[in-house]
């Protein structure tokens, strides 16, 4: 309370243009410059290779690639440039914040707009002093995605995912909002940035999150129950037939027929040595009468 009465204080003394000192900065939760504004940044795409995470950075400004180097990062935002990438005084005329929003003219386009939750967090810390945390915060031991696996019916056309970063001391946080998402192959489902996948056709993706450059995976199949389809239980031969089957079954993907001997001796051939077999040892094959000829 007596911090909040000294910033009503300090704020009249300097005027209506004082927004980083509002009563209301005094009582909002501490944004941490590790844990927030770094991911923000992040999942904005502001500090990608194709931006100003580059070593050379963009129109002089220059981030770490994916915020590795904090110390780096924190040093450009608040010293270069006399400091005018941020503005204590009043938040909102910080550069990261009309440029971002192209209040400003940004080579890089609107990377959030005003009503967002990103605009409201990077302006809370800059309110709330700029501060640089990284050594005082705990350290980040584990990112969680769930669930780590999802089987989804055909019923259903998205799943969701939540992200769970766990630190040294214990505590842990949802951090979905501020994760950066990707999946692995975009034909069979495609991810939005609060982690919700969404069903192009039948298959299996692995989803990748990205947070305070930890990574998470998670793995969702997307069924499809086919009119009529029975799993033909093919006869197993060896471990690697156990798990392929496994997969197609889950899938609901009918595995081939057995090959004929001149499919397989064609493709042993190519497999082994990388050519095709003569038609004398294909002839020699055929007619072997071996049931182990394979």
């Amino acid at each position: 309370m007596q911090q909040t009465r000294v910033l009503i204080a300090l704020a009249a003394l300097l005027g209506p243009g004082a927004a980083a000192v509002r009563a209301d900065d005094a009582v909002r939760a501490a944004v941490s410059f590790r844990y927030d504004v770094l991911p923000a940044f992040t999942k904005a795409g502001c500090n990608a290779g194709t931006c100003h995470g580059t070593p050379t950075g963009k129109n002089g400004f220059r981030l770490s690639l994916r915020g590795y180097d904090p110390d780096l990062d924190f040093e450009t935002l608040t010293r270069e440039v006399h400091g005018r990438r941020i503005d204590r005084l009043d938040p909102d005329r910080s550069l990261i914040l009309l440029k971002a929003t192209t209040q400003l003219p940004h080579e890089g386009g609107r990377r959030f707009d005003i009503a967002s939750d990103f605009y409201a967090l990077l302006r809370d810390w800059v309110a709330q002093g700029a501060r640089h945390d990284s050594q005082a915060a705990p350290t980040l031991v584990a990112l969680e995605a769930a669930p780590p696996r999802q089987i989804i019916e055909r019923e259903h056309s998205s799943a969701p995912l939540r992200v769970t970063a766990r630190f040294a001391d214990g505590s842990q946080r949802d951090v979905t909002s501020l994760a950066r998402f990707s999946v692995n192959d975009e034909s069979v489902a495609s991810v939005a940035a609060d982690g919700r996948l969404e069903r192009h056709r039948r298959g299996e993706v692995t989803v990748s999150a990205e947070y305070a450059s930890r990574f998470a995976t998670a793995t969702v199949v997307f069924r499809e129950e086919l009119p009529g389809y029975v799993w033909p239980s093919p006869p197993e031969n060896n471990e690697i037939d156990r798990l392929v089957f496994e997969k197609l079954q889950q899938l609901a993907i009918e595995p081939s027929p057995l090959c004929t001997d001149e499919e397989f001796v064609r493709r042993v051939h190519l497999d082994a040595i990388g050519r095709l077999p003569t038609a004398g040892e294909v002839r020699q094959f055929l007619a072997d009468s071996d049931a182990e000829k394979r």
